[in-house]
């Protein structure tokens, strides 16, 4: 019947809400029901491909999920579950998985009514929030800025409606800088206003025209880490770059549909890493630039379906990266990775708690709640979201490390890397995965929480069959989001006949060279000799890399142990470590067989010499 029935405990009806179809609140074979610690119902409707969250009453406040196949899409999601700490588990049937996201935005309060009063507001637009955590808002209509209290309650306000110093015709875009400093966009005199923390006006820039440092019809503000200004030039199709004393640097776009052009741009947002991105209004995409402002990539399209949008203004991004839309005409708030993925959205039309009528503006406050400016109902909404760790809104997974023992002379290939993957772990994970050069791989950290590491060393060789083990460690340590892991994966020894080299060591690095976990390669090892393979399943997080199975019984060589390098056995060149090269046969004061290079210096395995050994 494509709904949900509510009984009482003892099985009287009470109440049901839903309907056959697609839209907000209705379903396609609803299948499964879990309720949070606030009472909320979330509704997996697998015919949606998606998941619905209701209020207990049945009243539809947002969703989640759409048909596919990559992270936060659903090929029928049959089940949900939720946990103590909110988070949210759905059981991806088609796609043969678990998936896992954080909780939901919930409807925390609201503040502003319909007036000219103190406190009251007039088709809000931008919001800004300051290092106290007080709110500023543009009003439009009343053409002032309101500033509230992190609750809400009215404090103060800026400007009046003209056009001499600190007066504003139909303000629009707000930023305020490290130091407190507050832009405003003055659209009706197409000019950029600043003013003081406490509102003091200090000075302004920009006029009516068409030529640099010229706006017609500014809206929004962002402001990068150096301190530079981006304005939305709407009407003349661009953004311009000033620094913060407003003196022209540059500028980027043109009139149009293509990439980097625009048609009304709007909104802007700036991420940690200076990349830049722009709700293009009428070409109702959003794009996405360096911080040089060019262009990189987009994403949307004109429509109200899932990653659809409808005159986008307003965009965010929070503190993990994912970017906040607010959809004008579809009155909803969209949520997309940085890549453009969608990932979310709330709201829908009306004038309930969480639902928008315009949304113009996104915004986080410091901890972490979502700010909305419901334009049409002269209100800010604001919605929290539980700070959790593992609080991405992202799909947990675990990134498979490469099998060490690849053949080559600086460690595996990315073919090789790729070889050790399915075809849909490589979808998966190859977004995270850059060879910065061959046989060292630098990893992304999707999302922050608790990681377990498993590493192996690189096994040594005598016969084709038969080598020196290495060692094997696993670690749990905890690791936070966007931290760049490298991953040197030990080369494999080889055997020349009668001798077979020592493995490479594998080792897994924070930063520069801050070892989470090293495991040492094998000691070199004669004909027909092996070792034990040395595991290790508790590792601390230090430099000790393990011993790795001894060579020939009568001159075993030793794996890379502490970081350091591995020792000479009657097998040729021994591994490189993490902080020492691996030692080095000699004869009569010559080098016979070369072993590895440490990590330090640059982590390639060393070539055998004379009769074709192997490091």
């Amino acid at each position: 019947n494509n709904r949900i029935q509510k009984f009482t405990s003892t099985g009287t009806y009470i109440s049901q809400f839903g309907s056959y179809g697609s839209g907000n609140g209705q379903f396609s074979t609803p299948s499964s029901i879990a309720i949070d610690a606030s009472g909320n119902l979330y509704v997996s409707d697998p015919g949606n491909n998606r998941i619905q969250k209701f209020t207990s009453t049945g009243v539809y406040q947002s969703q989640f999920g759409s048909t596919g196949t990559g992270n936060g899409q659903f090929n029928l999601p049959m089940a949900i579950a939720i946990n103590t700490l909110g988070n949210i588990y759905v059981s991806d049937m088609g796609n043969n998985r678990i998936q896992a996201f954080r909780p939901m935005p919930s409807m925390l309060y609201t503040f502003g009514s319909t007036g000219t009063g103190n406190g009251q507001l007039n088709s809000p637009y931008g919001i800004a929030i300051d290092a106290m955590n007080n709110i500023y808002i543009t009003e439009i209509d009343n053409s002032r800025v309101s500033k509230f209290n992190s609750a809400g309650a009215y404090m103060s306000q800026i400007g009046s409606r003209g056009s001499g110093n600190g007066q504003f015709i139909n303000p629009s875009g707000i930023a305020i800088d490290a130091s407190g400093n507050i832009y405003i966009a003055d659209t009706g005199n197409n000019r950029i206003q600043k003013f003081t923390s406490n509102g003091t006006y200090m000075s302004q820039f920009g006029s009516n025209g068409h030529g640099y440092g010229k706006f017609s019809n500014p809206f929004g503000i962002a402001i990068d880490t150096d301190g530079n200004i981006y304005v939305c030039d709407v009407s003349n199709d661009r953004i311009q770059k000033f620094t913060s004393t407003g003196t022209y640097i540059s500028q980027f776009g043109s009139t149009g549909s293509g990439n980097g052009q625009f048609i009304n741009p709007i909104g802007i947002a700036i991420d940690t890493t200076g990349n830049i991105y722009v709700s293009d209004m009428y070409n109702y995409r959003i794009q996405k630039f360096t911080s040089t402002g060019t262009y990189i990539s987009k994403f949307g399209s004109n429509g109200t379906g899932v990653g659809q949008l409808s005159s986008p203004n307003g965009i965010t991004i929070d503190t993990y990266g994912n970017i906040y839309v607010a959809d004008l005409n579809n009155n909803r708030i969209q949520i997309f990775t940085s890549d453009g993925i969608y990932m979310s959205q709330f709201g829908s039309y009306g004038k309930g708690n969480g639902q928008f009528i315009a949304p113009r503006f996104v915004a986080f406050n410091a901890n972490g709640n979502i700010l909305v400016s419901d334009t049409n109902n002269n209100n800010i909404q604001v919605f929290g979201l539980v700070p959790l760790v593992n609080s991405k809104l992202y799909p947990f997974t675990s990134h498979k490390f490469t099998n060490a023992g690849a053949i080559g002379a600086n460690g595996p290939t990315l073919a090789q890397i790729k070889n050790a993957y399915s075809s849909a772990e490589w979808t998966q994970y190859s977004d995270f995965l850059n060879m910065t050069k061959q046989g060292i791989q630098e990893w992304t950290v999707p999302f922050t929480g608790n990681y377990t590491i498993l590493a192996a060393g690189a096994m040594g060789k005598s016969t084709s069959d038969i080598g020196s083990k290495a060692a094997i460690l696993q670690v749990t340590t905890f690791l936070t989001l966007g931290e760049k892991i490298k991953i040197l994966v030990g080369q494999a020894g080889e055997f020349n006949g009668y001798g077979g080299g020592g493995g490479g060591g594998t080792f897994v690095v924070r930063g520069s060279q801050t070892p989470i976990i090293v495991a040492g390669g094998s000691g070199g090892c004669d004909y027909n000799d092996s070792g034990s393979q040395n595991a290790t399943l508790s590792a601390s997080i230090n430099t000790s890399g393990q011993n790795g199975g001894p060579g020939s019984s009568a001159n075993p060589g030793q794996g890379g142990k502490d970081g350091n390098g591995g020792k000479l056995g009657n097998g040729d060149g021994a591994g490189g470590g993490l902080l020492t090269d691996g030692q080095s046969r000699t004869y009569a004061g010559v080098s016979l067989k070369n072993g590895g290079s440490s990590f330090v210096n640059g982590g390639t395995g060393g070539a055998g010499s004379i009769d074709n050994g192997f490091g």
